[in-house]
């Protein structure tokens, strides 16, 4: 059920120990729903949705509006990046997808042809 909880764990360094801390149940029951042994309850599921400043939907890995499952494929560093942009303001935010769009740009220019 909650297909991005370890990913969402390990990008930010965070032990099983330490999330079961903050959420308030045992280590083990992270351990279990990391490996979908068990599920939390709806209060769980909250503390540690709002823990990581995403959704449920996310957590659980669904997209209500897609109507499918949401790519669980990141890499440690893409999810950090991700994590990371959510705490920025605005106007930081809007910095960085325009530093983000130049890079894409100059990078297509400088790349090579494929032969």
């Amino acid at each position: 059920m909650l297909a991005n909880l370890k990913a969402l764990r390990t990008a930010q360094g965070l032990s099983q120990r330490a999330l079961a801390d903050f959420v308030k149940v045992s280590q083990q029951s992270i351990n279990q729903y990391e490996n979908r042994d068990t599920e939390p309850d709806i209060a769980v599921l909250t503390r540690i949705a709002d823990y990581f400043g995403v959704s449920i939907d996310y957590l659980v890995g669904h997209d209500p509006a897609a109507g499918e499952l949401i790519p669980t494929n990141l890499t440690d560093a893409e999810l950090r990046l991700i994590l990371n942009f959510r705490q920025l303001d605005d106007d930081q935010q809007r910095s960085m997808n325009l530093l983000v769009m130049q890079m894409t740009k100059d990078n297509k220019r400088n790349a090579k042809p494929q032969e």
